[in-house]
């Protein structure tokens, strides 16, 4: 027999409310993008099957060392976000907006990298239209670096909007949003970086 205390205390399972890091509706965005790069990663995988010689031969033409050192720079970024998610939860504002602006950096020297990649080989005389790798290269990592871009620029809006103490800061929310945006980023690089750059 339960006192009165003990009954207080109990809380149906219809009662608890489940709290969603950044609510619903990022994750159906999230789940539909990675849907979305699941379908091309498919596509590469039936392409490779088809013609592994030219997928092995136009793989040794890519630059695995600079790959790695953008794994590194994303990897960097997202411990630096769920950093910054940690001091926001403190109400360390300003500690909160320097790491997300260091998390910044790391997406704008992961584009520079890219982009010395991409005119390394176009200085190759290798194009777009060169073969099937490299149609699919350049559409994977150009299809990523657009996220990268969208992904730095969400995350340069809110350290600005963190280091303003004259405007009101991002919600939490919001935040969380970023942060989740940026770790698919993540993701969505480790598994392109694997297939593309080292499976032979």
């Amino acid at each position: 027999m339960t006192t009165d205390t003990e009954s207080a205390s109990i809380v149906s399972p219809g009662d608890r409310k489940a709290v969603v890091p950044g609510g619903p509706d990022i994750w159906v965005l999230l789940g539909g993008d990675f849907l979305v790069f699941s379908l091309f990663f498919a596509t590469y995988a039936w392409y490779w099957q088809s013609d592994p010689g030219v997928f092995a031969r136009s793989q040794d033409q890519v630059n695995t060392l600079i790959g790695f050192a953008n794994t590194l720079l994303l990897l960097t970024g997202s411990w630096l976000v769920a950093s910054g998610m940690r001091q926001v939860r403190s109400h360390e504002r300003s500690r909160a907006a320097l790491l997300m602006g260091l998390a910044a950096v790391t997406g704008i020297l992961f584009l520079v990298n890219k982009s010395i990649e991409w005119m390394h080989l176009f200085s190759q005389g290798i194009a777009v239209d060169t073969n099937t790798f490299f149609i699919m290269f350049f559409m994977l990592t150009g299809i990523h670096g657009l996220h990268v871009i969208i992904g730095t620029g969400v995350l340069l809006y809110m350290c600005l909007r963190l280091r303003n103490p004259a405007v009101p800061a991002p919600s939490e929310q919001a935040l969380e949003c970023s942060a989740l945006f940026w770790h698919l980023v993540d993701v969505l690089w480790i598994v392109l970086f694997a297939l593309v750059y080292l499976v032979s």
